[in-house]
């Protein structure tokens, strides 16, 4: 018994710093542009946006420029985290298809998608296609830091081995 209450404890302390997916689904509107959409959502500690999941689209069209840009709300600041200026009519380019996007840790409490001509982002939340799925990795899985799981972890091995050994002694 006391082999398996370790086991569990060594597992608890290991897991603390571990990093997990925080996915945020896109529930604005399905297109975006001119102008920028927001959604806000309940804020977690993150320091990226690891992918873009789903049949979310950007591009330009009727010939002229646009600046696309993915904001995040983070500690209260908008951030921004991706931009590019599209030229003339470009070809449709998947949101799934960008790298990992890196940023100071924080807490990310708000995305926001802009663009200047019309749809500039579509396809977002299209009926009979896959939801838009923004997935931060998420450093908060664990309330109880490492450095303060590993006093806790010996005083409990310390108080059973000294059980253990009061047993045998009555015996």
């Amino acid at each position: 018994m006391i082999k398996k209450i370790t086991t569990a404890m060594a597992l608890t302390v290991a897991l603390a710093g571990s990093v997990a997916a925080a996915p945020v689904n896109w529930t604005g509107s399905s297109s975006v542009g001119p102008g920028s959409r927001t959604i806000f959502f309940t804020g977690f500690e993150s320091s990226e946006l690891s992918s873009i999941s789903g049949s979310g689209l950007f591009h330009a069209h009727n010939g002229g420029t646009d600046n696309v840009r993915i904001d995040i709300l983070l500690d209260s600041v908008w951030t921004n985290i991706f931009s590019t200026v599209l030229h003339g009519n470009t070809p449709n380019r998947l949101l799934s298809s960008l790298s990992p996007m890196s940023f100071a840790g924080g807490i990310v409490s708000g995305l926001r998608l802009s663009g200047q001509t019309s749809n500039t982002f579509h396809s977002l939340a299209l009926r009979g296609r896959r939801a838009t799925i923004f997935n931060f990795n998420d450093v908060t899985l664990s309330v109880v830091p490492v450095p303060a799981a590993m006093p806790l972890l010996l005083g409990a091995l310390l108080g059973f081995g000294a059980l253990k050994r009061r047993k045998k002694s009555v015996v």
